[in-house]
């Protein structure tokens, strides 16, 4: 709906943020009520038990909520349509299955009534493509590719799969990359200025620059992205000084969520790559301060402590990492390297350095 123009103010009060109708009413203010407001298209009663029913209410279904911090109850915006079929193939949730309709009811039940109402056929979601992404399916490259390049798609959803393309590299993702750098939503533009995990372009033929570049002139987003990532490189004066600009603005804004473990973690991650061992392993310890189950401060800090040689410690924060884990594969297989006994490099998995000291 943001894509087509639909703004808060066209639904909530700008002053109060009260909804300026009640019920279906908001909806109403585009929708045909005769098409969407029946019992044709929710196969719901308007009453359940003398009360206005769940499953006749617009939001229920494409906008269902949930309490947060307990009392703090917020609907989800993103207006999906209820899809049991990615329950029982993603395991996301679904309105259908929510506490207030038919959570007392099995996934199957739930799915055989969709299926009954509105048929078998279903339309393609990208929560397949990212799920097959995570997961590291050959099989979803192809769709990935698609996914990126489809401008019809939220940027949200674009930027998500292209941060998933560094798996799978190539002359496809190069140019897609490339091309990346100049999208007309700044999202995507910083999401392709990110640094480029060499490693998994090695061997595929030249990098893509939008990894390699710098801030370019004018775009604070892609400034923003090469500070995060230390991408300075060959700059010309310009470069240089948008860099220095964006690298304390992000330093600023480091500071600003530093109360979060997050924010820590991000800090950490900085420091890591300015080469500041010291300051790295005190921002990710600052982390798990906050938070002890922030499993990826855990695991960045085992790496940096494995690289210099302190086993003993790095082994203990990843067996809390994968048992507190234990379907997280950064925490049980990430690969990395420190130094052997001769000191050259070892690579290992699992957290464990092969034939370091300890």
């Amino acid at each position: 709906m943001f894509e087509k123009g639909v703004k808060c103010s066209d639904c909530h009060d700008v002053h109060r943020a009260k909804r300026r109708l009640a019920g279906n009413a908001l909806c109403l203010q585009c929708h045909r009520a005769d098409t969407y407001d029946a019992e044709s298209h929710h196969f719901h009663k308007k009453l359940s038990d003398g009360r206005p029913s769940d499953g006749a209410s617009c939001p229920s279904c494409h906008m269902p909520g949930q309490s947060y911090m307990v009392i703090h109850f917020r609907r989800d915006h993103s207006l999906r349509v209820p899809r049991p079929d990615l329950s029982a193939s993603l395991g996301v949730p679904n309105a259908c299955s929510q506490a207030a309709c038919h959570a007392d009811k099995p996934l199957r039940w739930v799915a055989q009534n969709y299926d009954r109402w509105y048929g078998t056929t279903r339309k393609p979601h990208y929560g397949t493509v990212i799920a097959g992404a995570e997961a590291r399916s050959p099989d979803a490259r192809a769709p990935l590719l698609a996914l990126v390049s489809d401008r019809m798609r939220p940027a949200l959803v674009r930027a998500t799969a292209l941060d998933l393309l560094w798996e799978y590299p190539g002359d496809d993702t190069t140019k897609l990359f490339e091309q990346a750098l100049a999208d007309e939503d700044a999202l995507i533009r910083r999401t392709a200025a990110k640094p480029v995990p060499t490693d998994r372009f090695r061997g595929y033929g030249q990098e893509p620059r939008a990894a390699s570049e710098g801030p370019s002139d004018g775009d604070p987003h892609r400034g923003r992205a090469a500070a995060c990532g230390c991408a300075s490189g060959m700059l010309t004066e310009l470069q240089t000084d948008a860099f220095t600009s964006a690298m304390a603005e992000y330093r600023s804004s480091l500071e600003y969520s530093a109360d979060m473990p997050s924010g820590r973690y991000n800090w950490g991650i900085l420091e890591q790559r300015l080469n500041e061992p010291g300051e790295a392993e005190r921002q990710y310890r600052k982390a798990l301060d906050i938070d002890g189950q922030f499993y990826m401060a855990a695991v960045n800090l085992a790496i940096l402590l494995s690289q210099q040689g302190r086993n003993p410690e790095a082994e203990a924060l990843l067996r809390q990492a994968v048992d507190t884990n234990p379907h997280s594969a950064a925490a049980a297989f990430r690969p990395w390297a420190a130094p052997g006994r001769d000191g050259k490099e070892r690579r290992g998995s699992r957290g464990f350095t092969k034939g370091a000291p300890g």
